[in-house]
């Protein structure tokens, strides 16, 4: 998962892991990928697919000011955006048929912002340098004449 809007002078791994305590059970390797990428960092969390998912958390600093995190989900396979859940679509909710078909939009509590796309790794980049595969094929090549 993401999370967002992390004050720069708290954004550290160890505070976003904090924060994602309230989501589920905190992945705790350490892999390159799982860092910060700016503004935002990418904790692997183990949800629990039987509530509805954690749209942010409040947080207080030490002076006493409040704030708010947002948590967005990679990989979702559906949610249910009146009440949250991870089984079922909008229209299979408990709450839309209680309702008689009678919500709006504007109801909803969640929405397409909870689904995050995934972040690019930096592991994935290839550099290639023209020339370097042929002078080192010919480097073989004349080793191997030897």
């Amino acid at each position: 998962m993401q999370v967002h809007d992390i004050p720069i002078k708290f954004l550290s791994r160890d505070v976003a892991e904090k924060l994602c305590e309230a989501v589920g059970e905190v992945k705790k390797e350490v892999s390159q990928k799982e860092v910060e990428r700016g503004k935002i960092m990418r904790i692997r969390v183990r949800v629990n697919i039987n509530l509805p998912l954690c749209r942010g958390r409040v947080f207080t600093r030490k002076n006493g000011v409040k704030g708010w995190v947002t948590f967005k989900y990679e990989h979702l396979p559906n949610v249910c955006y009146w009440c949250g859940y991870l089984n079922h679509f909008d229209k299979d909710c408990e709450r839309w048929i209680q309702s008689n078909g009678t919500f709006q939009l504007k109801d909803q509590e969640y929405g397409p912002w909870l689904c995050a796309a995934s972040l690019p790794t930096h592991k994935n980049s290839m550099i290639i340098v023209r020339g370097y595969y042929e002078a080192k094929k010919k480097e073989l090549e004349e080793e191997g004449r030897k």
